[in-house]
């Protein structure tokens, strides 16, 4: 969650976002081509799917199963960044993990 706070820190803009729309444009620009997200936010729940994945290929090469350390170091890292970004804090409610698409129920606080 840190790596994801300073991250989201010290990136360059030129304008701040006002919005969780601006918020999560930016993010989804910033991470690619690493990981392809595709954010939806509907009043207090956001739900993240992610399609490309860089966590995913390397779990793939590596022979490790979807779901553990690295994919929870991710989304830390991604709650880390939007929240600062945002102003807001993320509670992870579900994660459906697989080998096409992984997706993330998200409670906005």
């Amino acid at each position: 969650t840190l790596a994801g706070r300073t991250l989201a820190n010290q990136l360059p803009r030129y304008r701040q976002p006002k919005t969780s729309a601006e918020v999560l444009e930016l993010a989804k620009e910033q991470l690619a081509p690493a990981w392809e997200l595709q954010p939806s936010l509907e009043g207090e729940t956001l739900t993240i799917g992610v399609k490309g994945c860089f966590v995913r290929e390397v779990c793939e090469r590596e022979g490790m199963p979807l779901g553990g350390e690295l994919c929870v170091l991710f989304y830390n890292y991604l709650a880390g960044y939007l929240g600062r970004m945002g102003g807001f804090k993320l509670r992870l409610q579900d994660a459906q993990r697989g080998h096409e698409q992984c997706t993330y129920q998200i409670k906005v606080f």
